[in-house]
């Protein structure tokens, strides 16, 4: 078991490399210097390493031993095969949702619809993206399945970055 301060460490770090992925910050393709984020972060590398497997895990950095560590850059066959798994996870999740829907849910997500097409109507790109994610989340949330949630949010991120 890992000291809690180094999981607590390793953990911010992980959370603020990927922050900058997601926001392209960091692009696909870039370079990611460990000396510089262990500076960086005044920690040691060990954490650094720790994060930087964690992201490797879920499909955000790319490890090449003696070549560097990257920002992963997919190419079109996999970002092709990407959309495909979200569409069908996503149909999954709503077909659950619509299944399971409360009238408190069907209220709120036609909230959430109402919400994002003022948006689209207003040509508010910013505002459509956060209405979507709203509306997203209320069928995630009404699926009542945290497995696929969790699958969704993983191939979403990777899509992000």
């Amino acid at each position: 078991m890992k000291p809690a301060h180094m999981t607590s460490i390793q953990g911010s770090i992980r959370t603020a490399i990927e922050a900058e992925i997601l926001s392209g910050t960091r692009p696909p393709g870039g370079s990611i210097d460990e000396k510089a984020l262990a500076a960086s972060f005044n920690a040691s590398r060990t954490p650094v390493r720790e994060a930087l497997m964690l992201l490797s895990a879920q499909g955000l950095v790319h490890i090449a031993p003696r070549s560097g560590i990257h920002v992963r850059r997919p190419s079109a066959a996999e970002l092709a095969a990407l959309l495909e798994a979200l569409c069908e996870l996503e149909s999954t999740l709503a077909r659950l949702a619509a299944r399971r829907v409360t009238p408190e849910m069907a209220a709120a997500l036609m909230r959430s619809l109402a919400a994002a097409s003022r948006c689209a109507k207003a040509n508010d790109r910013s505002g459509y993206a956060k209405a979507n994610a709203v509306l997203h989340d209320h069928i995630y949330d009404g699926s009542s399945n945290p497995v696929l949630v969790e699958q969704v949010r993983g191939v979403r991120k990777r899509l992000a970055a």
